[in-house]
């Protein structure tokens, strides 16, 4: 990879070997192509690493570390990141096609944004839709702490956060 990546992301996992190909494909299949995608194994004892190891994708970056948590392993994420902007992808969800594209897109016509995020979607295993959740759309900072710290929090979900301004 020779230019750093404008979106970076995340998935933690533990033992997912099973449904990591969906998330990993889903990411892969993104129409938005400059991204750098980090999965880091919080100890899986599964075949998590053969699991990543097939896929033959510069853009793909794996990290193992001893059990620590989904949260430390997000950390890890994060600080091993190089985009502008950074997502999470759980090891059992997928995104649809055009996310990170339609995120960036809320990025550019709103660049006082810091987070942007979007409806989801509960499917069965065979991919029929189950429900569907659609979220209230606000504006403004979620909390004044938030827009203040110089270290902010992250939380999971269909969001996408601007790492730097």
């Amino acid at each position: 990879m020779t230019a750093a990546p404008l979106i970076s992301i995340v998935t933690p996992t533990f033992n997912r070997a099973g449904y990591l190909p969906v998330a990993i494909d889903s990411v892969l299949a993104q129409t938005f192509p400059n991204l750098e995608y980090l999965i880091v194994d919080d100890g899986s004892t599964d075949n998590t690493s053969d699991v990543v190891n097939s896929y033959d994708d510069e853009r793909i970056r794996y990290f193992r570390q001893e059990n620590q948590g989904q949260s430390v392993a997000r950390n890890v994420g994060i600080e091993n990141s190089r985009g502008e902007f950074v997502c999470f992808l759980d090891s059992d969800d997928a995104w649809v096609p055009e996310k990170l594209q339609q995120q960036l897109e809320a990025f550019r016509a709103h660049p006082e944004a810091g987070v942007v995020y979007g409806d989801y979607i509960f499917i069965d295993a065979e991919g029929d839709t189950l429900s569907m959740r659609n979220m209230g759309r606000r504006s403004g900072w979620i909390t004044e702490a938030r827009k203040r710290s110089a270290n902010p929090t992250y939380s999971a979900g269909l969001s996408a956060y601007r790492l730097s301004s």
